[in-house]
């Protein structure tokens, strides 16, 4: 009798696990697939690398935790400047990377127009 009970016991445990895991499988395929970013356009890309380049240092691109400077992440979206409250627009950007601004140095001399135009366009991606 005893070893009639362990059977049941253990086809119970058998047919449980296997309830679970398929519950789990159609829950997973139920779930929906986590958006894809769009691709970067070429401008983007090459603003990337002038990110990673000139302003990782002291900026997250992936978070809005500050490091030396505030985080990036959403920073278009946020539609204004942490410093001052002032429009985030794509000339005002322009302007603070050419002249800078309190710790954050010019880039003017540095970074050609046409660099700063594709920095700009990666700082919209994120």
């Amino acid at each position: 009798m005893r070893s009639h009970f362990v059977s049941s016991v253990a086809v119970v445990a058998i047919a449980a696990t296997l309830f679970a895991v398929q519950l789990r499988s159609s829950l997973a395929q139920d779930a929906p697939a986590p958006p894809k970013a769009a691709p970067l356009s070429e401008a983007a890309v090459r603003g990337k690398a002038i990110f990673a380049e000139k302003c990782a240092l002291c900026h997250n691109a992936e978070t809005t935790e500050k490091k030396i400077g505030p985080g990036l992440k959403g920073f278009y979206q946020r539609g204004t400047f942490t410093s001052d409250n002032s429009k985030v627009t794509d000339e005002a950007v322009t302007k603070l990377i050419e002249n800078g601004k309190g710790m954050m140095p010019p880039f003017k001399g540095s970074l050609e127009s046409a660099k700063i135009q594709d920095l700009v366009a990666y700082l919209k991606t994120l």
